[in-house]
């Protein structure tokens, strides 16, 4: 390569900088396309509800949207970082939803410190106010290959009368 065509690539190539992926299950438009759920992409997450040891998944309606939970029912949703990012920090959009985060069944986010905060029995009360700021959470270097699983929040039947689960934007990102 010469010396010209090497000044040329570097002028248009910029540094992985910035970057972000978005793990989040529901479209960010405002009239998100339904398709048939077996061709929904679930972008590697696992939607479940679970009770001690009983674990159960829910069923995509084709938007992003998970059906059959129970108002007021804390709700999991889990998948495998694969991704390799420097300086790795997780982003979630909570709204009034509260949240427990594991790293491989390591607690290393909670709304709510005071609960047993153990998969399958954490049971996570919404908050009374919409949050202006997302949650970010540092991974630790050595996620890569563990399995990120996020407690959220729902309504309860006083709140939406839906048995519809709605889970958070997740932002996956390198930090600057």
């Amino acid at each position: 390569m010469s010396y010209s065509s090497l000044t040329i690539l570097l002028a248009y190539t910029k540094p992985m900088e910035g970057v972000s992926l978005d793990l989040s299950l529901m479209s960010n438009e405002d009239n998100p396309e339904i398709i048939a759920p077996e061709d929904f992409d679930c972008k590697g997450w696992t939607v479940y509800t679970q009770e001690v040891d009983v674990r159960t998944e829910l069923e995509t309606d084709g938007s992003g949207a998970y059906l059959e939970i129970e108002p007021g029912q804390t709700f999991y949703y889990s998948r495998v970082l694969e991704e390799e990012l420097e300086s790795p920090t997780l982003k979630i959009d909570p709204a009034d939803r509260k949240f427990s985060v594991w790293l491989d069944d390591n607690l290393i986010y909670t709304d709510c410190p005071e609960l047993d905060n153990q998969i399958g029995s954490v049971t996570l009360p919404m908050n009374e106010w919409d949050r202006t700021d997302s949650i970010s959470i540092s991974l630790p270097m050595d996620y890569h290959g563990k399995t990120l699983t996020i407690a959220q929040s729902t309504l309860t039947a006083e709140q939406s009368g839906s048995n519809t689960a709605f889970p958070a934007q997740v932002t996956h990102m390198k930090v600057n």
